[in-house]
Order: C-alpha cells, then structure tokens, then sequence
C-alpha cells in the first residue's frame, strides 16, 4: 500500500481568510439552530466573495491613513515655525570693479545657535577675498557645517554685534552642495 500525502501550503493567508470566514458563518449559523440550505449557502458564498476585495484592501487603508496623519502633523510643525531673520548683508557691487574674480566672503564676531539653544560657533572672524580657494578642514562635531550654514543664514544669532556680509555682483546667488554619504566609483 502506498501513501499519499497531500500537502496544502498556504502562501499568503490572506487569500485563504475569507474561505475560513464562510466556514466559521455558516458553522455559527447552523449551530444557532438554523437549517442550512442550498439558497443559504449560494447566497453567503456570492456575499463574502464581493466582500473579498474591500477586505483585502482595509489594512493598506489603515496604513495610508495613518501615514497621512503622521504627514499632516509634520507639516503642520513645519508650518508653524518661527521665522529666522535674515542676519546675511549682501552688498551689490553694482560693477564698480572690472575684476570679475568672484565675491566676498566676511564674518565678524560671529556666534550662532543651531535651533536657539546649542551653540554651534562662538567667536568667529571669517574673510575670503575674491578669488581665494577655501578648505574647511576639521574633525566630526568642531563646526565645519555651522560656518557654513551661518554663510547661509541658516543659523541663529546670538549676539547683534554679528555681521555676516557677501559682497559679490549677484549677492543673492549663493552656490552650496551640502555634505553627504557618497560612493564614487571610478
């Protein structure tokens, strides 16, 4: 004699759910001491299976709502922020010089906070001539990203005797490409 094993692998239970929803219906509707006829059953089988497809899509429902609740209230906080002054001088220099080198660069006496509390640099005197190549070197946290953010205008002041000043003929074209995690291949 040989054996035959069937095997029913379920791969994704939800295509299986609504069957079990029948079984378990009409099971608590027989026990309930109802008859179960050929009507019932043809009737709750067409009912389930038009039920079958809002059901399946109830959880993505859920997931999308809630992710636009959490979208809503993050625009709203961002919404709802203060807005930073513009501490940046910028000086037209109206071409005044025929030197077409580039602008300048100046801060003095600067000190900023990060979100009006951290500070994020204390004491510093900037100037870049035009046509001067920068580097700003340093380590992870000693303020490399705050000097340039505080060129920007993108950091708080904490003192009024700060100036920062960009003198060039287009002061309000500022290039910057923020850092990042990169891979280079060559």
């Amino acid at each position: 004699m040989t054996e035959r094993r069937i095997e029913c692998k379920a791969t994704n239970p939800k295509y299986a759910a609504p069957a079990l929803v029948l079984v378990v219906t009409l099971f608590a509707y027989a026990r309930s001491g109802n008859p179960i006829v050929a009507s019932k059953i043809f009737t709750s089988v067409s009912l389930f299976n038009q039920l079958r497809f809002p059901l399946l899509f109830y959880p993505m429902l859920l997931s999308s709502l809630a992710d636009g609740k959490i979208s809503l209230e993050r625009i709203a906080k961002y919404l709802n922020l203060k807005e930073r002054e513009d501490y940046v001088e910028r000086i037209d220099r109206k071409g005044g010089t025929t030197n077409s080198e580039g602008g300048q660069i100046e801060i003095k006496n600067g000190n900023f906070l990060w979100d009006d509390s951290d500070m994020a640099i204390a004491n510093i005197n900037l100037r870049v001539r035009p046509g001067e190549v920068v580097a700003v070197l340093g380590k992870v946290g000693s303020g490399k990203s705050a000097l340039l953010k505080s060129v920007l205008g993108e950091l708080t002041l904490t003192l009024p005797t700060t100036s920062v000043k960009i003198t060039s003929d287009d002061p309000e074209v500022v290039g910057y490409y923020p850092q990042g995690e990169r891979a280079y291949y060559f």
